[in-house]
């Protein structure tokens, strides 16, 4: 164990990067609209010069490369924030339920990747709070716990509607599932964007406590938890 330091930076830059994609996200959800009003002129007959249809394709292959780039990005910077914030709250609580290991091994493993992260999370938080009470630091609960709730369900929701949009936006699809695809597309763009805004909350919401975890002793006589 020992492992307290400070995990402000960290949460900052996971933020900015989810921020980013926001943006990112935006955008994408402006050139759906409009991709989707080409794609109905092309059905209705109305012609569509080759540069233009051209341009379209291009945009639509840069926002998704830059899209899936700061994706893997934010997953990398989101688990470097939560990990240490984890281990620092697993330096003065050892009876947590996870160990270092599987901090980031449930994120990637099929079936458990679906309760195991949440259940973590959750933990974190309501064993954080408790602490904080039993140490005098607060004197109420300060956390939202539906708040993960939200997050979870949307990041679970999110991923399923991908799958959905992706396999409408295969080249042989008709026009017609092609509309089906960007206009799913549409609306992935918009749950994107709430995730996005909660886990930007949820972030925040526990940097505005860890810092008074931090200040609370370790106790070395407490035993300590397998790896």
């Amino acid at each position: 164990m020992g492992n307290s330091k400070s995990n402000w930076t960290k949460g900052r830059v996971a933020i900015i990067v989810i921020w980013t994609l926001l943006v990112i996200n935006i955008f994408s959800l402006i050139f759906s609209v409009f991709q989707l009003e080409l794609v109905l002129k092309l059905i209705k007959g109305i012609e569509i010069s080759d540069l233009t249809i051209e341009k379209y394709d291009y945009f639509d292959s840069l926002i998704s490369s830059v899209t899936f780039g700061l994706y893997v990005i934010s997953i990398v910077t989101f688990l470097n924030w939560f990990a240490p914030a984890y281990l620092n709250l697993l330096d003065r609580i050892p009876s947590l339920s996870a160990t270092n290991t599987q901090l980031i091994l449930s994120w990637f493993i099929p079936i458990i990747n679906l309760y195991r992260p949440f259940d973590i999370m959750k933990e974190m938080f309501r064993r954080s709070q408790e602490l904080l009470i039993e140490k005098k630091f607060i004197s109420n609960k300060i956390f939202n716990i539906s708040l993960l709730s939200w997050w979870w369900n949307l990041w679970i929701f999110d991923n399923i509607v991908i799958l959905i949009k992706r396999s409408f936006l295969l080249p042989e699809r008709s026009a017609e599932e092609f509309i089906i695809g960007i206009s799913l597309r549409i609306f992935e763009n918009i749950l994107y964007i709430a995730l996005v805004i909660v886990t930007a909350k949820m972030i925040r919401g526990y940097e505005n406590i860890e810092y008074m975890i931090l200040e609370i002793p370790i106790d070395k006589d407490l035993p300590e938890q397998a790896v």
